[in-house]
């Protein structure tokens, strides 16, 4: 379930990181974005991709131009992936930092949840 957040800080007193990991994506600010993935690297969790859009009529109308998915075939070991994908998605976000209207739908996940996922395919 997509939670569309004003404010990160106010989402992260409201809820415990177990649930917000638990949802596994989330539309937030450029500026919170950025925070978030901070956040991604204290907990261990890597970005898999970005969407960047506006809100329209209640929900997330994205920009077919801003759409970013860094998951792979095969997955390096899981800190260099963790790693490299969060410093794209910073790198990306920095890119958007003066546009306040612009919002990304964020994607992200865990080692052992990526390990699962991967078997699948």
């Amino acid at each position: 379930m997509t939670f569309l957040a004003d404010n990160l800080e106010a989402l992260l007193e409201e809820l415990p990181l177990e649930e917000i990991y638990e949802r596994s994506e989330l539309v937030l600010s450029v500026a919170d974005g950025l925070k978030f993935v901070e956040l991604c690297e204290e907990r261990d969790w890597a970005i898999l991709g970005l969407e960047g859009g506006i809100t329209r009529d209640g929900g997330f109308a994205p920009n077919l131009d801003l759409i970013y998915d860094f998951s792979l075939s095969k997955y390096p070991e899981w800190s260099k992936f963790r790693q490299e994908r969060n410093t794209k998605a910073a790198l990306i976000l920095n890119r958007h930092r003066f546009e306040p209207s612009l919002l990304f739908y964020i994607t992200f996940v865990n080692g052992e949840d990526l390990e699962a996922l991967s078997e699948k395919v």
